[in-house]
């Protein structure tokens, strides 16, 4: 049995190894969720919100994979209000659109 941290999955993101990402989401689909963060317990489309603000293909990429978009953080925090705090009102706008198109939260 393999054990996958979410550093390891979101360097495969980070780096855009994509089909590797892709090959562990589908043989653990449940990764997508119940990976999180040891600070506050975020989601890896919450690490990608904090800590991806050079580009959006981690995050473009999460949002094609089906996901709970209601899932909150150690502080009751969605990604909503990841998005809406990290980044600037360009960025923050853009992904939110995105999102907006992808689920109804």
């Amino acid at each position: 049995m393999i054990i996958y941290f979410i550093s390891d999955v979101y360097y495969l993101l980070r780096k855009k190894k994509f089909e590797q990402f892709d090959e562990i989401i589908q043989s653990i689909p449940h990764l997508i969720n119940s990976l999180r963060r040891y600070d506050d317990d975020g989601t890896l489309l919450m690490w990608v919100v904090v800590y991806d603000d050079y580009d959006d293909d981690g995050f473009d990429h999460l949002l094609d994979i089906p996901q709970d978009f209601n899932v909150g953080d150690r502080d009751g925090w969605n990604i909503i209000h990841h998005i809406a705090w990290f980044g600037d009102d360009d960025r923050s706008v853009r992904r939110l659109i995105k999102l907006s198109k992808k689920t109804d939260v």
